[in-house]
């Protein structure tokens, strides 16, 4: 029986795989696996991190169309900030600078060719209700775990590892259960 998903594969429509890969390459650092504009679909990934450029004839055959946008979950605030600038030096289309909303996530969000967006956060809400002595031993620690459950390096802003995390703090069976996938798309139109 499965007790538990893998990590999710978002399929970001594009105009072109080919135009589309060279900006997420170029301006967001990630890395083109496999395919061509041609074929329709084409691979990319950013260490855990992986998803799908599809352009309108590959789409149209499954029925899916509309631009989405991809939550990206990440370890601080620093973490994001740091994103933030990497990907603001590097000429990605920024639509909104890093920010500490009222729903508790500090947050930024970039843009891609085509009106796709990447939502950029870290959800600060555990935080707000613990006291500040308990919310420093929550912090994330430096291990990170993947769908599979094994370790992996500790945040790299050059690398943008983006994965599955647990808090690390060693206290779940005391009741923190901090753990979320890195991924999360949903479609707007």
């Amino acid at each position: 029986m499965l007790t538990q998903f893998p990590m999710a594969v978002p399929e970001i429509p594009v105009s072109n795989v080919d135009k589309a890969a060279e900006y997420y390459v170029n301006a967001l650092g990630f890395h083109f696996d496999w395919g061509n504009d041609q074929g329709g679909i084409g691979g990319i990934s950013q260490g855990d991190c992986r998803m799908f450029l599809t352009n309108t004839p590959f789409r149209q055959s499954y029925g899916n169309s509309g631009t989405v946008i991809v939550w990206l979950n990440l370890n601080s605030k620093h973490e994001v900030d740091e994103l933030y600038e990497r990907w603001r030096d590097a000429g990605a289309k920024i639509l909104a600078e890093p920010e500490d909303k009222p729903w508790n996530l500090r947050e930024f969000r970039v843009a891609d060719l085509d009106g796709n967006q990447l939502r950029v956060f870290y959800d600060f809400s555990w935080e707000l209700r613990k006291g500040p002595a308990e919310a420093g031993h929550h912090e994330p620690g430096p291990a990170k775990l993947s769908a599979a459950g094994s370790q992996k390096q500790s945040f790299n802003p050059q690398l943008a590892k983006i994965s599955r995390i647990s808090c690390g703090c060693g206290r779940r069976e005391s009741g923190c259960n901090r753990v979320a996938y890195q991924v999360f798309a949903r479609t707007h139109n």
